[in-house]
């Protein structure tokens, strides 16, 4: 019984922690675009977030990517554009 307990105790915080790490990128761009001034700003922010975590998580940071791109054609941020297809 007090191996299962270890054991329910270890699988528990494996799962939060994998979980937790799954959002800390939305988070970290959520919270540099609260703090963003202006579109080039907000589009460096997803630059900035994308390049620290894409060793770690390289699907999120694909995703943000995606996302910062968009932002940069819809603002037409040419040489940003060309930042965020070399990450």
């Amino acid at each position: 019984m007090h191996r299962l307990t270890i054991l329910l105790f270890f699988t528990i915080l494996f799962f939060t922690h994998h979980a937790y790490s799954q959002n800390s990128g939305w988070e970290k761009v959520d919270k540099q675009l609260s703090e963003a001034s202006n579109d080039s700003t907000r589009i460096l922010a997803y630059y900035k977030v994308a390049s620290e975590i894409y060793r770690s998580n390289p699907t999120e940071a694909q995703e943000i990517v995606s996302r910062g791109l968009s932002l940069a054609k819809d603002k037409r941020f040419a040489t940003l554009q060309i930042d965020l297809l070399n990450l």
